[in-house]
């Protein structure tokens, strides 16, 4: 028997040299009751029955080291994942009340706490850079105060019409006066 096969959890590995499962046996790779068989199939008799090997005395007193692999082993970097930051509530929530302005019927309630909240979130991410959110913030007091401009040009130009309907009204009655 010039090679052997030898057992890995399972599953044959090899043919070895006898003379390579010498060396692991010497450097502690397999032990004298590790498994090996003269084909794939079988049958598995421990080194140490096999009586084909010299085997050292210290060799039996170590444990049993993890089972061998005929393929080489490859060293995996694992990389850790970046920790997502954590987002600031109040941008969250001034967000989400610059959004329910354009719903009709809330509107008129949700722009205050959109501010509020904004306004609130942006001094917390300044205080803790490790706080995420600030576009949001920033995003909700941009929607909010640009709906804010949008409602007060409108509500003046309503008041242009009301006070020039109600002027033109008022001055119906009179007489047109001539300038001489």
């Amino acid at each position: 028997m010039n090679e052997l096969y030898l057992d890995d959890g399972g599953r044959p590995a090899g043919p070895y040299p006898v003379q390579q499962i010498r060396e692991f046996l010497r450097d502690s790779l397999v032990t004298p009751d590790h498994l090996a068989s003269g084909s794939p199939e079988g049958p598995w008799t421990s080194l140490r029955q096999l009586g084909l090997l010299a085997l050292p005395a210290a060799a039996s007193s170590l444990p049993a080291p993890a089972a061998i692999s005929p393929v080489p082993t490859v060293q995996v970097a694992v990389l850790n994942p970046v920790p997502q930051r954590q987002t600031s509530g109040l941008a969250i929530g001034a967000f989400v009340c610059a959004l329910l302005i354009f719903i009709p019927g809330i509107d008129l309630i949700t722009w205050l706490p959109a501010l509020i909240l904004g306004h609130m979130a942006l001094g917390q991410t300044r205080r803790d850079p490790t706080l995420g959110g600030r576009g949001l913030a920033v995003a909700a007091l941009w929607i909010t105060y640009i709906v804010l401009a949008i409602g007060a040009i409108a509500i003046a130009f309503w008041l242009l019409i009301v006070v020039g309907l109600l002027t033109a009204a008022g001055s119906m009655g009179q007489p047109v006066r001539q300038p001489f």
